[in-house]
C-alpha cells in the first residue's frame, strides 16, 4: 500500500504540471492534444544537458540547466502545433496526435507492468523495454471492477510493440537487497548495460548522489541488475 502511495504521488507530481500547460493551451484556444509528446521531448533536452555536461558541475547548477533544457525543448516542440493550428489552420487534433506519435523512445523502462502497457504507444520495434514485473494494482482493480491483464496479455502488448523485451521481478531483487526503494536501481543497472558507458562511472553518480547510508545497498542494486540478461 505504501508503494502505490509512493508512485501515486510521484506521477501526479508530474502529470499535475502537464495538466496546468493544457489547461493555459485551451484558454488560449487550442486544443493541445500533444502534451504526451511534448513532456518526452522535454525529459529528452533535459537528458541531453545531463549528458554533456561536465561531471565536475555543480549540482544546483545542474538542476537548473537540465531544467531550463527541458523547458526549452518542450517549448521549441510545441511550438509545433502552435504554428500548425494558428497560422496554417490545421487540425488541431491530428497535428496533435502526431506529435505524440514523433515522440518515441529507444529504451521504455518501467517500474510496474501496466505502467508499460500504458506507454507502448511511444515505441518503435526496434526499442527496448526493460519491464519489473511487479504488480501495482489501481484502485479499479482493488476494488473489483476491472481485472488486472494476464502475463500473457502484457508479453503479448509489449512484444507487439516491440522486438526486444527484458521482464523480471526487480522489487524481489530489493528486498533480497534489503531495501525496497532500491528496485529502481536495480532496473538502472539493467539499462546500464544497453549502454557503452562503463559500470565505473555509473556508479561513481550513484555514489555522489545516494546519501552515504544507502549507497552500499544501492551499489548492490546496481550490480544485481546487470546480471540480468
Amino acid at each position: 500500500m505504501l508503494l502505490l502511495i509512493q508512485y501515486t504521488l510521484i506521477f501526479a507530481s508530474v502529470l499535475i504540471l502537464v495538466a496546468l500547460g493544457g489547461c493555459f493551451a485551451e484558454h488560449s484556444g487550442v486544443i493541445n492534444i500533444g502534451l504526451e509528446g511534448i513532456m518526452v521531448m522535454g525529459a529528452l533536452g533535459g537528458a541531453l544537458m545531463m549528458k554533456y555536461l561536465s561531471a565536475d558541475t555543480n549540482s544546483f547548477l545542474m538542476i537548473v540547466l537540465v531544467v531550463l533544457a527541458s523547458v526549452l525543448a518542450g517549448t521549441a516542440f510545441s511550438l509545433l502545433l502552435a504554428v500548425a493550428a494558428i497560422n496554417f489552420k490545421a487540425d488541431q487534433t491530428i497535428v496533435g496526435t502526431a506529435m505524440n506519435m514523433l515522440g518515441t523512445v529507444d529504451v521504455l523502462m518501467a517500474s510496474e507492468p501496466m505502467e508499460a502497457m500504458r506507454a507502448v504507444e511511444y515505441l518503435r520495434k526496434d526499442s527496448t523495454v526493460i519491464c519489473n514485473t511487479y504488480r501495482v494494482q489501481p484502485m479499479l482493480v482493488s476494488t473489483g471492477q476491472a481485472e488486472y491483464p494476464s502475463e500473457a496479455e502484457v508479453a503479448r502488448c509489449l512484444g507487439d510493440a516491440s522486438s526486444r523485451v527484458i521482464t523480471y521481478d526487480a522489487t524481489a531483487k530489493s528486498l533480497e537487497i534489503g531495501n525496497v526503494k532500491t528496485m529502481n536501481i536495480v532496473l538502472l543497472g539493467t539499462l546500464s548495460t544497453l549502454t557503452d558507458i562503463a559500470p565505473e562511472l555509473w556508479e561513481q553518480a550513484i555514489t555522489k548522489y545516494v546519501p552515504a547510508k544507502a549507497l552500499e545497498k544501492n551499489i548492490a542494486a546496481f550490480r544485481a541488475g546487470r546480471e540480468v540478461k
